[in-house]
């Protein structure tokens, strides 16, 4: 397969996806009493903002200027070789299923982080008792977990600790303490369920895969590494960043590895299906 000759250098599908997540990046900051990031935005599914078609429309919109521009930089470096290598119809399809297939991943990851916590909160609540508290606070809340009570920052683990210790100390306001520890609960709950996912990314890493796969021996430059790296090396170490980082999980690391790696397997996947099912040579 040629990686040069007769190609679009802006081919109509990559030209409207960019001019979309444009469009929909200043709609956001025109129509921000809309709040277009809780409702175009992926959520989890029991958060009381989900909606289905957030599927797709996440991937247009954006949290910062950085963000939209990176992706949309390297949709625009290699959605045009792809779309003409591919055809505008099917490259639209594949970044369309490669940016659901992105979050469908990073829900069935986020899945295994959150359902426990709810499983665990439901019987809390069904049945409260002081040392069903105890293990929840040990097992599910993070040291660094903060909430805001009457506007002032409050840890939560120190602060249901305390709630602990005083029921432990005072049972006969048995009553109050599960009401405080449930309303505390909740908002680590929601805080867990209610942050939108956004952004192309998912897609980007689909496209960057395919890239990988499609033109494997191609010379790309990186910003600061002075030597070409070969696409297959520079796909497989960006697989290999974002899994580390997605297990690691840093503090402070809002972005979805998971989705990014979510993105680069439906479109491993989809790619390989297609070499099967076509007598086209790749």
């Amino acid at each position: 397969m040629q990686l040069y000759g007769r190609t679009n250098f802006l081919p109509p599908v990559v030209k409207n996806l960019i001019l979309l997540n444009v469009i929909f990046f200043i709609a956001k900051y025109f129509l921000g009493d809309w709040d277009l990031d809780n409702l175009l935005g992926l959520h989890y599914p029991t958060s009381h903002y989900f909606k289905p078609f957030q599927f797709v429309t996440y991937m247009f919109m954006h949290a910062n200027l950085m963000h939209i521009l990176f992706n949309m930089y390297g949709l625009w470096m290699f959605g045009p070789i792809l779309e003409n290598s591919l055809g505008s119809q099917k490259f639209m399809f594949y970044y369309l299923f490669t940016g659901i297939g992105a979050a469908i991943f990073h829900l069935c990851i986020s899945y295994f982080n959150i359902a426990p916590f709810e499983h665990a909160l439901a019987d809390f609540i069904n049945s409260p008792n002081l040392d069903q508290l105890n293990v929840m606070t040990q097992k599910y809340i993070p040291r660094e977990a903060m909430i805001s009570i009457n506007d002032v920052p409050v840890n939560v683990k120190d602060h249901l600790t305390s709630v602990i210790s005083q029921w432990t100390n005072n049972a006969s306001n048995t009553s109050q303490y599960v009401k405080e520890s449930t309303e505390i609960f909740n908002l680590i709950l929601s805080s867990m369920t209610d942050v939108p996912l956004v952004g192309a990314s998912g897609a980007l890493f689909g496209i960057l895969i395919a890239f990988g796969v499609l033109y494997p021996m191609v010379d790309l430059y990186i910003f600061f590494i002075p030597v070409p790296i070969k696409a297959k090396w520079l796909v497989l170490g960006y697989g290999l960043i974002e899994l580390v980082m997605g297990i690691v999980n840093s503090k402070g690391d809002d972005v979805a590895h998971f989705a990014h790696l979510g993105g680069m397997l439906f479109g491993f996947i989809l790619l390989y299906y297609w070499r099967k099912t076509s007598n086209r040579v790749w």
